[in-house]
């Protein structure tokens, strides 16, 4: 199911975003190379294509600022994403990769699956919200309304674009954004 994707300037809670739009405009399905859409597991999956997203680290030696190419997938096993119903919500794994040089950075939403000793134990959830038959909502949520996790936290590793493939992990990092997903 092809969708229209806006990244919204503050979350739910009203805080400012940690991933934000490059020009506020809304990030469409088939333009500027851009793939949003539900996939047929039932999982979100945006290319962000040559539209770049903007990254704000509070870590200084992270790679802070607009990237194109951006990807996020989800990973949900309790069915189909865009078969919830109106109002109801669900907890999916996620992680957002961008590339800066010769470098991938990966923020892992309670994305597991990596090798010691990445730990996502603290980090969010992508918190998925069928707001009615065409809407939904995305963004970072912990405990209160997943279990687990806080708020906003992404995990954050990197790892060289050639060579050996050697994780990083650079820690947790608040990175709260909220995606308002329209079907096309």
């Amino acid at each position: 199911m092809p969708l229209q994707v806006d990244i919204e300037p503050v979350d739910a809670g009203n805080t400012a975003c940690g991933i934000c739009s490059d020009v506020g405009d809304p990030y469409v399905n088939g333009q500027e190379g851009i793939r949003a859409q539900f996939d047929q597991y039932g999982n979100l999956t945006v290319d962000f294509g040559a539209r770049s997203v903007d990254f704000s680290f509070g870590n200084p030696d992270l790679a802070s600022g607009l990237h194109a190419d951006s990807y996020l997938a989800t990973r949900f096993s309790g069915g189909f994403l865009q078969d919830l119903g109106d109002g109801a919500s669900a907890c999916a794994e996620m992680n957002w990769i961008f590339r800066d040089g010769a470098v991938e950075y990966r923020l892992l939403f309670h994305r597991t699956g990596y090798p010691s000793p990445i730990d996502v134990a603290a980090t969010a959830y992508a918190f998925v919200t069928r707001i009615d038959a065409d809407t939904w909502t995305v963004e970072p949520r912990g405990a209160a309304d997943c279990g687990v996790g806080d708020d906003r936290l992404a995990g954050v590793v990197s790892l060289p674009t050639k060579g050996r493939v050697v994780y990083t992990d650079h820690g947790d990092e608040s990175m709260p954004f909220r995606l308002t997903l329209t079907r096309q």
